[in-house]
């Protein structure tokens, strides 16, 4: 772990693994309180750093949370979630009927939380954390990678398949019925965080961040790869389309280039593009003649890293 004391200009190892164990997560309290989960369990220290102890039994674990700096929560493997209600000095298991890997946990308030893993695995306790049950989005086929919820009611998880495609679930009554955001990439969202009730962003594979200042009503791209600007991916022409458009995109140096449509749900429609391109700008034409009206996404990536995506509409 690296620990940064100048606003994130310069880091330095701050703690290192003492017995292989793999770290998951960081929360601090404070400047001084702070803990890491790991595969064997969690460690605290009360001196910024300086030393860690051993606080909790052997847990294979994700994610950690706390909702006031007394009650803590952290979620595991095999649908383990551990509580703790004296600052994070002791920590006591709670049964989440389920046995899926849960990797991110998020409270609304001191009793509504929930808890996210695969496959399909959505926990939510009403009563802090004394009793689960198991909610589903529909995805059987995506992992669930991260949680928040603004308030008891309103919140999103991300969801990714790899390869294929990921998802922002968003739900406004407390997790009975979801939808899907319009936002869409191709890479892993693995970290959801908010400063406030509505500023959060999203961080993923290969430099992905997205942003929302409106609580997740909406999101937008910050950087969504580690390509320079020479790499262009355009809205495609026209749009809406019935039934051909021109996708355009530039590169500023001969690369392998892969430009691939995707529908609603993830699922890879067509390849327009796998090949070795110039230098330069080049145009594809879309035939949609035998694909159905519809929302559609088509994902530029450049010596496999993502460049750009982009929606489409098919109007018939």
């Amino acid at each position: 772990m690296y620990k940064t004391t100048n606003g994130g200009t310069n880091w330095n190892r701050h703690y290192r693994t003492q017995n292989g164990s793999r770290f998951r997560d960081v929360y601090f309290l404070n400047r001084d309180t702070g803990f890491i989960v790991t595969s064997s369990g969690v460690l605290k220290t009360t001196n910024a750093g300086a030393n860690y102890q051993s606080v909790s039994g052997s847990f294979d674990l994700n994610s950690i949370t706390f909702i006031t700096p007394q009650t803590g929560y952290c979620s595991g493997r095999n649908g383990v979630v551990i509580k703790s209600t004296d600052g994070g000095s002791v920590w006591t298991n709670v049964a989440t009927n389920t046995t899926f890997d849960l990797n991110d946990i998020s409270f609304a308030d001191a009793n509504t939380g929930y808890a996210v893993g695969y496959p399909d695995a959505i926990c939510k306790t009403t009563n802090g954390g004394i009793n689960w049950t198991t909610l589903s989005a529909g995805t059987f086929d995506f992992r669930y990678y991260s949680v928040k919820f603004m308030n008891a009611h309103s919140g999103i998880v991300t969801a990714g398949r790899s390869p294929g495609a990921s998802k922002i679930l968003k739900t406004t009554n407390g997790g009975t019925t979801w939808t899907t955001d319009d936002f869409y990439t191709t890479e892993l969202m693995l970290s959801t965080f908010f400063t406030d009730g509505n500023t959060g962003y999203i961080s993923g594979t290969n430099g992905l961040i997205i942003k929302t200042s409106n609580g997740g009503l909406t999101f937008t791209g910050l950087h969504e790869s580690v390509l320079p600007e020479s790499m262009r991916l355009h809205q495609n022409f026209p749009n809406p389309f019935n039934p051909k458009t021109v996708i355009s995109y530039e590169i500023g140096n001969a690369n392998f280039v892969s430009l691939k449509v995707y529908d609603m749900s993830g699922k890879e429609v067509t390849t327009l593009v796998n090949e070795m391109n110039n230098a330069g700008r080049h145009e594809v034409e879309f035939d949609a003649t035998n694909l159905p009206s519809g929302v559609y996404f088509y994902a530029m990536r450049v010596n496999g890293h993502l460049a750009g995506v982009k929606r489409m509409v098919i109007l018939k």
